[in-house]
């Protein structure tokens, strides 16, 4: 595959939907900008729920149920202790990490280990999906349960 739709995905993640999900919980940015990143409709099978999230709203709801707790416990920033991402073809990619949430202190609001789909669309990449769980592990390896089946 491409380096350069590695990069560009890579881009997308961090320099854009990061930066933006940590702003939005710091309450430096409108909820609405999510949409900017998440798409309509997702899938998200979190610690908040599981299902599809059919329009904006929704969407939108789940954002607000995330960041409830954090801004309540005084969320400052996060850390990403470890990442991982796949492209899967010129179009279609994921992101694995997990994130360190964290008050000005430093002090760990919570862990999670994350997953994220994400689709090359009409408007630019976009995440289609997404699972996370709370975690006490540092790196991706120790966070998911994997099975290799046997051919």
């Amino acid at each position: 595959m491409s380096q350069e739709v590695m990069n560009e995905l890579e881009d997308f993640f961090f320099e854009g939907y990061f930066k933006t999900w940590v702003a939005i919980a710091r309450s430096e940015r409108p909820d609405a900008d999510i949409l900017n990143y998440w798409s309509v409709p997702m899938y998200a099978a979190s610690m908040h729920g599981e299902g599809w999230l059919t329009d904006e709203n929704a969407v939108i709801g789940l954002l607000t149920t995330t960041h409830a707790p954090l801004k309540e416990g005084g969320y400052s920033h996060t850390k990403t202790l470890d990442r991982e991402l796949t492209l899967f073809n010129t179009n279609a990619g994921c992101l694995d990490a997990i994130w360190s949430r964290r008050a000005s202190d430093e002090s760990e609001l919570e862990r999670l280990s994350t997953h994220f789909d994400a689709r090359r669309t009409n408007i630019g990449w976009r995440i289609i999906g997404l699972s996370n769980n709370f975690t006490k592990a540092e790196n991706i390896d120790d966070a998911w349960t994997r099975f290799r089946m046997p051919t």
